[in-house]
């Protein structure tokens, strides 16, 4: 029921993410031709994702955590207030896109994420199979859940992989980025010719407008596993508890027998392991 969901929503995360970074840094890509996710085919992509996230968690992070004091402590400022706010935000925000991105940063992990998502997949298109012709009904909770597991997640990626870069970019270009800022207060180079400062704050904007938006689609790529897996036990946990019509007797949906219905308890059960 909800394969074809799934496989759309891992598609466009996944080349999100190879957008993002100008197919440099990344750690899946999308096979076309057998409509999966792989690992790059060229091992210098992972290494560069894992060398800049090295990097960020060695140099960045700390700059922007002292910068954020600086920002705090001094009085200066204090008084831009936007700047604080964004530095305070994407200082919160590093170290939990880091945390998250640990995982494909491992050696074996892009292999053990893409393992565990056709897994779910399969078991998915198992269960699916497990369910008699369509003219049975599955009731109305069931047909609800459906609607709404399938809704709402494409909703929050639509937001997520195609809204939320522009925001990214409306912040990364002005003057309140945190880098330029920072650059700024180590050396004042905006007395020198206006081309200098415009031509570092368009860099900068462009480097926060992609490391951002990478960051992002990494998070979402983790969420995705997670909500697909809870997504498909909820559904189908649903559709295994038994209905009771007018005459208060109990029957399965969808005209499911007895031991089709513990087939697939014994599926979800596998499904639950793998989530854990």
């Amino acid at each position: 029921m909800l394969e074809i969901v799934f496989k759309s929503l891992l598609r466009n995360a996944v080349l999100l993410t190879q957008r993002s970074a100008l197919y440099t840094t990344y750690y899946f890509e999308w096979d076309f031709k057998l409509a999966r996710v792989t690992q790059p085919k060229k091992s210098w992509h992972i290494q560069a994702f894992r060398k800049i996230n090295v990097f960020a968690a060695v140099f960045i992070l700390p700059a922007l955590l002292a910068r954020c004091y600086h920002l705090s402590t001094s009085r200066g400022g204090r008084w831009y207030k936007s700047t604080l706010c964004l530095t305070f935000i994407v200082t919160f925000f590093l170290p939990i896109y880091l945390f998250i991105a640990r995982v494909l940063m491992r050696p074996s992990g892009a292999q053990k994420y893409i393992n565990c998502f056709e897994v779910l997949l399969k078991l998915e298109r198992t269960l699916e199979a497990m369910t008699p012709l369509s003219h049975h009904k599955r009731g109305n909770d069931v047909d609800s859940a459906v609607r709404q597991v399938t809704r709402h997640p494409l909703i929050f990626f639509a937001i997520l992989n195609f809204i939320s870069p522009i925001f990214i970019a409306f912040f990364s270009f002005f003057r309140w980025n945190p880098i330029y800022t920072m650059f700024l207060a180590i050396h004042n180079f905006e007395i020198y010719s206006p081309i200098v400062p415009i031509s570092i704050q368009i860099s900068l904007g462009i480097f926060g407008t992609l490391t951002v938006t990478l960051m992002i689609a990494t998070i979402g790529i983790c969420i995705l596993i997670i909500g697909c897996s809870i997504a498909s036990l909820y559904v189908w946990t649903l559709f295994l508890t038994p209905e009771k019509n007018n005459s208060r007797n109990v029957k399965l949906r969808g005209g499911l027998s007895f031991q089709t219905a513990i087939k697939m308890y014994n599926t979800l059960r596998v499904m639950t392991l793998i989530e854990n």
